[in-house]
């Protein structure tokens, strides 16, 4: 329980009645079989098999449940809230989630999704601002973006209304405008068009990146519900990712406030969430330059054409990554398969 030790016996009372452990067994793989079933597998090769559904167990096992058997719950700011009138969920690791886990649990499991976006509003409005990355019920502020904006206006895109549109559309607005400690500067990022890497904390290219994407996304809500106004700002800043490019080195690179580059620059060097320093949040230019996820013309456009942008597409796969960070794995070239948190 995320409430009381009351809450967890009568939890306990109504989850388990019968406390008999065959039964227990045999319901939850029951249940397990069921989710895990929705998508069917045809091969002979059955340690591909075992692979892709343990990936598919992983992917299900979080957000996660929020709330009592009551309804109740902890809000953000700690105090209990009662039954909010759907199943409340934490656990938004939405940096690593908002570009593939979420769209397709909108396809698997469309039942939850609903219950996703009012979790993410309820909790905006206690703390003022969508979550950045939500664990167990706090936010702990890991990472870059605040893409719970873009969790919410993808759902709305699919069709999804069961959720009050204009309060979840008033977070969107009220996360991506009004600053926040430890993550948004919004004042500095509307005056220059970017966040300069000598006003910036750290990871200035990737913060910008990844938020002008959760803009192009505030823009794509707002102009479907009849917002022309805030759709025409939002996709303003959605172009930011423009004022990045370096057309001399054909890449995303961090620039000061005063408008120059930031030199030396060695597109290799890799950046972490948690370092001091770096432009570039668990990567480096060679993979930031191709985070233009809402706008692929138009960065074909910043490289001259489609030819110059296909070689340098095809050296991503070729280049050798020279550095000293632990947690790049998976290698093919500077395209890292594998990004990992630690």
């Amino acid at each position: 329980s995320p409430v009381s030790m009351e809450n967890a016996m009568d939890n306990i009372g109504q989850e388990i009645k019968d406390w008999n452990f065959e039964n227990i067994v045999a319901e939850t793989t029951g249940k397990w079989n069921a989710e895990l079933s929705k998508l069917q597998v045809e091969t002979t090769d059955t340690v591909a098999k075992r692979i892709f559904y343990t990936a598919l167990y992983h992917a299900f096992m979080q957000p996660i449940m929020f709330n009592d058997c009551s309804g109740e719950y902890r809000g953000t700011d700690k105090n209990i809230y009662g039954d909010p009138g759907f199943t409340n969920y934490t656990v938004f690791s939405l940096w690593d989630t908002y570009r593939d886990a979420h769209p397709f649990y909108t396809l698997m499991v469309p039942e939850r999704v609903d219950d996703f976006v009012n979790s993410l509003i309820e909790q905006g409005e206690v703390q003022g601002f969508l979550p950045i990355w939500a664990l167990w019920g706090k936010e702990n502020f890991c990472m870059i973006g605040n893409h719970g904006v873009s969790v919410i206006a993808e759902a709305y895109r699919k069709g999804f209304r069961g959720f009050d549109a204009e309060r979840a559309f008033n977070m969107v607005k009220k996360t991506q405008t009004v600053s926040h400690p430890l993550k948004s500067d919004w004042e500095v990022y509307t005056k220059y068009g970017y966040f300069p890497t000598d006003l910036t904390k750290a990871e200035s290219v990737s913060s910008t990146l990844e938020s002008v994407y959760d803009d192009y996304a505030a823009a794509d809500m707002a102009r479907r519900m009849g917002k022309e106004e805030d759709a025409a700002y939002f996709a303003k800043r959605a172009d930011y990712y423009k004022n990045l490019f370096d057309s001399q080195t054909n890449f995303m690179r961090p620039r000061k406030a005063d408008g120059t580059w930031k030199s030396p620059f060695n597109p290799s060097d890799v950046g972490h969430a948690e370092s001091t320093g770096g432009d570039y949040t668990e990567g480096n230019a060679w993979q930031y330059t191709w985070h233009v996820q809402h706008d692929v013309p138009g960065l074909i456009a910043l490289f001259g054409g489609e030819e110059p942008f296909l070689n340098k597409l095809d050296s991503l796969f070729t280049v050798k990554l020279e550095t000293t960070q632990a947690d790049v794995t998976g290698l093919i070239g500077q395209y890292a398969l594998s990004l990992i948190h630690i």
